[in-house]
């Protein structure tokens, strides 16, 4: 082989050889993370068996043992802060739609432990028309795209609308938050499934989810599950 052509082959083993998405390290096969940055992501090990809120001790937490939330269970592996926060922020605000596959991967690999039986279907978290235009994309939606290929469930991206023009939940307190998003939802067309499971990228005071599981239930979906990459 001469000097050329092994300059060639290596420059195309840097282009196609699969990296870890945080620090750039090779990998063997496609994981999108390795090991070592695989294991500084904070797990959310203790944590409500309903909505997954974080817990020192105990099954339920304090507002789902006197007020549970309409959805069945939440699976969120992850603790919403460093890197997982970074991870997230990069996807949503600086348009590096290459980390929802990072984000499905880490999602569809709890899935598929805690999970006996999978939804029917895929629900992504509807954005506002306004702040579609502003962002470009929906974050749900292209994780939930990836997610759905390996776990080969159908996503309805477009049978639920949000019609509310909402302000920003992370600007509101929590009491704020639930009247923020009361009717915040619709149904375009009738859901012809049951079981369904709604993914969003982080779960903070639920209400945004509890409001489309609302709307949701009312239309004859029967058990609702949530899939978040991260819990506050």
């Amino acid at each position: 082989m001469n000097k050329l052509s092994m300059l060639i082959s290596k420059e195309l083993d840097r282009i196609w050889t699969p990296q870890c998405f945080l620090c750039r390290k090779n990998l063997k096969n496609n994981t999108y993370i390795c090991s070592n940055c695989k294991n500084d992501l904070l797990l959310n090990k203790n944590s409500c068996n309903r909505c997954a809120l974080p817990l020192i001790n105990g099954k339920l937490c304090g507002l789902c043992m006197t007020k549970a939330p309409v959805f069945t269970h939440c699976i969120a592996p992850f603790i919403y802060k460093s890197p997982i926060s970074t991870i997230i922020i990069q996807l949503k605000f600086n348009q590096k739609l290459q980390y929802a596959q990072l984000l499905a991967s880490l999602l569809a690999e709890n899935i598929i432990n805690f999970s006996d039986t999978l939804p029917e279907c895929i629900i992504p978290m509807p954005l506002h028309n306004k702040r579609l235009r502003e962002r470009g994309f929906n974050q749900a939606l292209e994780i939930a795209k990836p997610l759905s290929k390996q776990l080969k469930i159908p996503i309805l991206d477009d049978y639920c609308l949000r019609t509310k023009d909402t302000l920003p939940q992370s600007q509101l307190s929590a009491a704020k938050r639930a009247i923020n998003m009361k009717n915040a939802f619709s149904i375009k067309k009738n859901i012809p499934y049951r079981h369904v499971a709604i993914i969003d990228d982080v779960m903070t005071t639920g209400h945004t989810l509890h409001s489309l599981s609302q709307t949701l239930y009312r239309q004859g979906v029967t058990q609702i599950e949530i899939w978040c990459c991260a819990r506050a």
